[in-house]
């Protein structure tokens, strides 16, 4: 690579070769100690207009940067500008987008990554990535698993939000509902989302929580949907109107269900418990929270889990709500 830095099948060709080593933990702080990294980036500069080098350049860096300590190198060494412009340039490249989507993914599971990434305007290159291929799976998958990790910085949430991204999201989700990744992650970034408050009205006003409930209702059995679906679904209750949709729609019985099937998923019962304890406080839910059996499911999940704090904090609000309603009534 060293050698031959103006030839594109070269690199590409090398590139090829540093992304199948790259695949083995082992092999990942190798290539960066001995340089590998920075040569990556270096001949990503020289032929920005080379769309399989972009492609192939990216896909290096996707799979180097699993290493957390070489998502902070990346960095460092403006890896993360290299990835954008990548993307800006080839915008109608799906491999370009797919791969790029992928690094800004890892890299952004770095708190001053997620800073960065915004900072250099990367929260509007994966919508467009994403609004421009709808039908490719692995460029939705991967955009939406760059936004559940942005979506962890406060400023972040409000920012996808500004640019339309629960739109992108949402669309995401209904067009490959069969998808098991861009389920789990799309829920994954509504869940981030939906601590901000002007998100919890937007999410909803645009059938988020109909998305939820069509997930949980189409992916039974995989709990890493059942429980990222269902922390959104306690983010969202956090808002009193949306305590009354998410009733309205079914979704108690969904929850419960879902808490049912995973006794022992650690996450489905505490963010089940979550959903069920925000619901309660509407004393109206109450009934229809104990005819699908959610008082039983709380207990089961807090004698299940005796040492997770939040499934018995949770869950002791949730028959705290419930038992109240009750003796009210």
């Amino acid at each position: 690579m060293r050698g031959h830095p103006l030839s594109t099948d070269v690199q590409m060709r090398n590139c090829g070769v540093l992304c199948d080593l790259a695949i083995d933990a082992e092999c990942r702080p190798k290539i960066a100690s001995l340089g590998g990294l920075q040569l990556v980036l270096e001949c990503m500069r020289a032929q920005p207009l080379a769309t399989e080098l972009q492609h192939a350049g990216c896909a290096v860096l996707w799979n180097l940067t699993v290493n957390p300590e070489i998502k902070v190198k990346v960095a460092s060494l403006g890896g993360i500008d290299v990835v954008l412009e990548a993307m800006r340039t080839h915008p109608k490249s799906v491999h370009v987008q797919h791969k790029g989507c992928g690094a800004l993914w890892n890299l952004s599971a770095n708190p001053d990554n997620r800073v960065k990434i915004a900072t250099l305007f990367g929260i509007g290159v994966i919508l467009k990535a994403m609004r421009g291929h709808p039908t490719a799976v692995k460029v939705q998958q991967q955009g939406c698993g760059a936004l559940q990790n942005l979506s962890i910085n406060y400023d972040n949430k409000v920012k996808i939000g500004s640019l339309g991204g629960i739109d992108v999201i949402l669309d995401a989700m209904r067009a490959h509902l069969a998808v098991v990744e861009v389920q789990h992650r799309g829920c994954g970034a509504l869940w981030g989302l939906a601590l901000n408050v002007d998100n919890q009205a937007s999410i909803t006003s645009r059938g988020g929580v109909e998305v939820l409930l069509d997930t949980m209702r189409h992916h039974l059995s995989v709990p890493e949907v059942q429980s990222h679906a269902c922390a959104a679904l306690s983010n969202l209750a956090i808002n009193p109107d949306n305590r009354v949709k998410m009733v309205a729609l079914g979704g108690v019985p969904v929850v419960v269900e879902a808490m049912r099937l995973h006794p022992l998923v650690v996450d489905v019962q505490r963010f089940g418990c979550g959903a069920l304890y925000n619901l309660a406080m509407l004393a109206e839910n109450v009934k229809k929270i104990t005819a699908a059996g959610g008082g039983e499911a709380v207990r089961d999940a807090m004698r299940a889990h005796p040492s997770v704090m939040e499934v018995q904090h949770w869950g002791r609000g949730a028959l705290h709500g419930l038992e109240s309603a009750e003796s009210v009534s």
